[in-house]
């Protein structure tokens, strides 16, 4: 009675009393962290911001630390060279 049960099955996992499938491979998968929306590129930047003579034009950066425990955000106004620097801490 269990093989005729195993024959009519037909595919061995799903007559298991807790059938699986086959597992899913991740490797096609696209990541999507660390995504911007909304992002320019620096070659798509205007002219004026390269040239400096203007303000009002910031670049930012951010450093993450290992383990991903801290991490150092800078901002830099690209005329006057004023410079924000911020530091985030994980909170566990």
């Amino acid at each position: 009675m269990i093989y005729q049960n195993y024959r009519d099955c037909g595919k061995y996992p799903e007559c298991l009393r807790q059938g699986r499938g086959k597992r899913k491979s991740r490797n096609g998968a696209k990541s999507k962290r660390g995504g911007i929306p909304g992002r320019v590129a620096i070659s798509e930047r205007p002219a004026i911001a390269d040239q400096k003579t203007e303000i009002g034009h910031w670049e930012s950066d951010i450093m993450i630390g290992g383990n991903h425990l801290g991490v150092l955000v800078t901002h830099v106004e690209k005329a006057s060279k004023f410079w924000l620097f911020g530091n985030c801490y994980a909170n566990n």
